[in-house]
């Protein structure tokens, strides 16, 4: 049934691509097949079903395996083969720094080299001067395809946004709180009303201190600084003090989770699930997904769950949300310079960019794996969806479309029922963009190292970090006391931090330099 079906779909694509001005070989079949393997992410156990195989082969003469599994199991094989110097043909998702790193040792292609033949990725690289600027590697090529996305839904512009229950704000008879005192004297009025409750709740473990972090304007490591316009370390400010002066008053009264550092994300959802959880700070669909499901097992429930403003705080006014970025450098796309098909590579690359291939690798094809409707793209029934709850085909499992490693240009066109419970965010999401309080992460910033540089961070940074995570741990937790800050941070320098912010600082440096040059 399921290769019956493929046939169709590949009936249907083939005839998108006659007379299409964006295709590679404008319909026409590619003479030579070419062998080769496709290191992807991805949660499929087979691609014998996927969609991509047929569509490669006769657009583009590759014949491809894929080679699959979870994105953690995924970066750890890539670092094997990297190890072994044998990389597969195609690769994605590879972090920028480390495409940086075997491409300045000749591993990878560079797709500057190629533009002529790259029109659409050479368009989108333009169109965002900031990361264009961030992909060169040190070595002044570019080794890598990211993805580049289209946020034209409110609820995909945003990342960790901070949210409340805003029925036991009521409760007590406190307005949503507009700074982290009032925040404190809320989450202290619904202990003492509702002791079962624990308050602020975190399921990121450390990184409770990066995304607290930003209302404080502030970070555990070496972030951007706006008003400075340099790489500092954040320990080294006041505001980083604050911040951990703030968890600790909560820490010591209660107010915080006891497993703040700790608990499983299944912990950590069924405390807010249970009405344990009081702040937070998490994705919207997840926090609507707890409402949701909390509303189904408990009926008569008066439980809001709501995102909140932005909160501010003494040391730092700026309210600030964090924003998903439009190029995710991260998931890059890369080519091995050793592959047999290195030019037909470097047009399925480019094609990805295009309207057509954005289109089909996310959606498949009308009529076969997706209708149209309001003008959006939505899956045909027998596809599972939140808008189909009888669905019994995954798009990404069975027919490899949909997959985020894959999709190079990610148009935001899905169709979407919104219930009540996304609804109602949506009024403070549009706030968000109205009052610009979107915060791109590092300004936008990614930075390329040399090679000298990059073996010192590798050597300074993992040491740096776990020191600390350690100290901020037991401040928080009072196993150490605030009066030993300077101590925390006399070793952080012995353990060589500052030199880590010089190399950053001359990595900005070398950006700057690039951005101006751009500009000319």
């Amino acid at each position: 049934m399921k290769k019956a079906m493929i046939i169709l779909l590949f009936a249907t694509l083939a005839g998108t691509f006659i007379g299409c001005k964006e295709s590679a070989h404008n319909g026409n079949k590619p003479k030579e097949v070419v062998n080769v393997e496709f290191l992807v992410s991805s949660p499929a156990a087979s691609d014998e079903q996927f969609i991509l195989k047929d569509l490669l082969q006769e657009k583009f003469g590759i014949s491809v395996k894929f080679s699959m599994a979870a994105q953690g199991a995924h970066l750890e094989k890539l670092q094997l083969l990297v190890a072994a110097n044998s990389l597969p043909d195609l690769m994605s998702p590879v972090p920028s720094e480390t495409a940086h790193k075997i491409g300045s040792l000749g591993a990878l292609v560079p797709y500057n080299e190629h533009l002529d033949k790259m029109p659409n990725y050479k368009k989108m690289m333009e169109s965002d001067p900031v990361s264009y600027a961030s992909m060169y590697a040190a070595d002044g090529n570019i080794y890598i395809a990211p993805q580049y996305s289209e946020f034209s839904n409110v609820h995909k512009v945003f990342r960790y946004i901070p949210t409340m229950r805003t029925d036991l704000m009521e409760s007590v008879g406190l307005e949503v709180p507009e700074t982290f005192d009032e925040l404190y004297k809320g989450l202290k009025a619904i202990k003492s009303k509702h002791p079962e409750t624990v308050g602020l709740v975190n399921r990121t473990g450390t990184d409770i201190f990066k995304d607290l972090g930003y209302s404080f304007g502030t970070r555990p490591d070496i972030t951007y600084n706006y008003e400075q316009e340099k790489y500092v370390f954040g320990p080294e400010s006041e505001n980083y003090k604050a911040m951990i002066s703030y968890l600790n008053k909560l820490w010591k009264e209660g107010l915080a989770d006891p497993e703040l550092f700790t608990a499983s994300t299944q912990q950590y959802e069924a405390k807010v699930i249970n009405g344990l959880g009081v702040f937070l700070i998490d994705w919207e669909e997840n926090s609507n997904n707890y409402w949701r499901t909390h509303d189904s097992l408990n009926s008569d429930s008066a439980f809001r769950l709501e995102p909140i403003m932005p909160i501010i705080s003494d040391v730092y006014k700026r309210k600030i949300v964090q924003q998903m970025p439009e190029t995710n450098l991260y998931t890059s796309m890369v080519l091995s310079k050793k592959s047999p098909a290195v030019d037909k590579l470097i047009q399925f690359v480019d094609w990805l960019y295009s309207d057509e291939g954005s289109i089909i690798v996310q959606f498949g094809a009308e009529n076969v794996t997706y209708a149209k409707q309001d003008g959006r793209y939505k899956f045909l029934p027998n596809i599972i969806a939140d808008y189909n709850p009888d669905g019994s085909t995954d798009i990404q499992k069975d027919y490899g479309i949909k997959l985020p490693h894959i999709i190079r240009l990610s148009k935001d066109l899905e169709y979407e029922e919104r219930d009540e419970y996304t609804q109602n965010s949506e009024a403070i999401l549009k706030q968000y963009i109205e009052n610009q309080y979107n915060y791109p992460v590092n300004n936008g910033i990614e930075l390329s190292f040399t090679e000298e540089e990059t073996a010192t961070i590798g050597r300074l940074r993992s040491d740096i970090n776990t020191c600390v995570n350690e100290w901020s741990i037991e401040f928080v937790t009072g196993s150490k006391s605030l009066d030993k800050y300077d101590e925390f941070l006399q070793e952080t320098k012995a353990r060589g931090v500052d030199e880590l912010v010089d190399i950053y600082n001359d990595a900005y440096t070398r950006f700057t330099e690039r951005i101006n040059n751009m500009k000319k």
